[in-house]
């Protein structure tokens, strides 16, 4: 559905704007708006968003010009 993936989009983007977040808290928060993980994965994609792993746990990362690299994997 066109619009929960565009929902998802604009929430990811959101979330991420100032710093990574867990993935677990964004999937969370999405599954709890009715967006599959599925759908989520999509938006993640569509976004350019990469994950990383630190201390054993998964990250997402807006790769976004406008931030300073600085704030990319702290």
């Amino acid at each position: 559905d066109n619009n929960k993936l565009g929902l998802a989009e604009r929430v990811i983007s959101e979330m991420l704007e100032e710093s990574d977040i867990r993935s677990k808290e964004i999937l969370s928060k999405l599954r709890f708006m009715g967006i599959s993980e599925r759908t989520a994965n999509g938006a993640k994609s569509r976004l350019g968003i990469t994950s990383y792993r630190k201390e054993g746990v998964w990250y997402w990362h807006l790769n976004d010009n406008r931030k300073e690299d600085s704030n990319a994997h702290r």
